[in-house]
Order: structure tokens, then sequence, then C-alpha cells
């Protein structure tokens, strides 16, 4: 799963320019998660504890309800959590991409990362560099 602290969010209007609320009067607020905040008159940040996105094309949609004078607008904010890459690997317990340490390698994401062979030096995650003397088959197409 994506693990964040928070996540901030910024509203800009079509003039590319940041939208700023007075303090003393700010916006009503409603969303389909309840933990959330707006600070400063111009930031909504979302605190990550609802959000939970798994390795792979999870998806998780979140709707704003912003109220303002005569300002009545949803916004809807989609996170979508991408594959793990090479050198990574899904790690089923935690939830999470995981890049392999320094001595193991890994080419398949959905297997756990292997010891570094013998002959080769392994930087982590999928580095792999053969040692003097050492050969590799070649790539057959």
């Amino acid at each position: 799963m994506m693990h964040a602290t928070h996540f901030i969010i910024n509203l800009i209007d079509r003039y590319d320019q940041e939208v700023t609320f007075l303090t003393n009067d700010p916006p009503l607020l409603s969303s389909n998660i309840s933990n959330f905040l707006f600070e400063g008159g111009k930031h909504i940040i979302l605190l990550s504890s609802e959000i939970k996105l798994a390795p792979g094309t999870a998806t998780t949609t979140i709707r704003f309800q912003i109220k303002y004078q005569n300002l009545d607008k949803t916004l809807i904010l989609e996170l979508i959590s991408r594959q793990c890459l090479p050198g990574e690997y899904n790690n089923i317990i935690s939830g999470q991409c995981e890049l392999c340490p320094s001595g193991y390698y890994s080419i398949n994401t959905d297997t756990p990362c292997a010891q570094c062979p013998l002959g080769a030096r392994c930087y982590g995650g999928n580095n792999i560099f053969l040692n003097q003397g050492y050969w590799r088959a070649p790539i057959l197409v």
C-alpha cells in the first residue's frame, strides 16, 4: 500500500493562480473522507490514514464539495497506484513495492528479491554487475 503522512492540495484558478480564501471567512468543505484539514486559507491537507492503495492499478476516488459565496464546486481527485518496477517486488505482507537491498536483485516484480549470484555484484534494485572474468549468455531473440 502507498504510505505517506499526508497530501497537500492547492486550488488553482483558470488563470493558473493559487486560490486563497480569507481565514476569517473560509469555504464550506465536505468530502467522502473525514480525515482532512483546511489550512491557511489555501491548502487542503489529506491525512493518509484513510487512503489505501496497493501496488498495481488500484484507484481511490476522493470527492470534495466546496461552497463559498456564489461558488459551489465538486472536485474529484483520483489516486492511482503504479505497478512495482524492476528492482522492486510486491511485498504482500506490507502491501507495498519494496526496493531490493544491496546484495540482492529482482527482475520479476512478483517474486521476492534474490541473493546476488556468485561472480556478480548487486547494489540493490535491478542492478547486477558481473565481476571480471565472468560472462553472461547472449540474449537470444
